[in-house]
């Protein structure tokens, strides 16, 4: 994997600005994740599916609150079609459901259940039931 700073091009840019220029081992990431993913397909896929938006997509997943940049001036074509696919994984209900079962959420819970008073009512801005309330800023 060669970097695209070393060839003149510009480095890739997440659509989360807490993540911000892919590195080598972030594209590596991506690389792979697509890997799995053609593998699974069994057939090519769509080429605008690429390193970049899979680490999106990964990211989607791991991050807890995964928010999107609006569209930016200098935004090319792969970068305004990565935003718009995550801006609507993060809008589907789907997604949120299924972020219950990543290991970031995992680890959130697992933290939390740690640091978490044992007993005592619901605080105030927390949801669900009693026993599985989540503290809801």
């Amino acid at each position: 994997m060669e970097d695209p700073v070393s060839k003149g091009q510009k480095r890739p840019v997440s659509v989360f600005p807490e993540i911000g220029p892919i590195d080598e081992v972030r594209m590596y990431r991506g690389e792979k994740i697509l890997s799995i993913a053609k593998r699974i397909a069994e057939r090519g896929l769509d080429p605008r599916l690429s390193a970049p938006l899979a680490l999106d997509v990964f990211y989607t997943y791991y991050l807890p609150v995964p928010l999107v940049e609006g569209q930016g001036e200098s935004d090319d074509e792969d970068m305004a079609f990565r935003r718009a696919v995550i801006s609507a994984m993060v809008r589907s209900e789907n997604v949120w459901r299924a972020k219950a079962y990543t290991t970031a959420d995992s680890l959130t819970r697992g933290l939390y259940k740690l640091i978490a008073p044992s007993a005592g009512p619901k605080p105030a801005g927390a949801v669900g039931p009693e026993k599985t309330w989540r503290y809801c800023p």
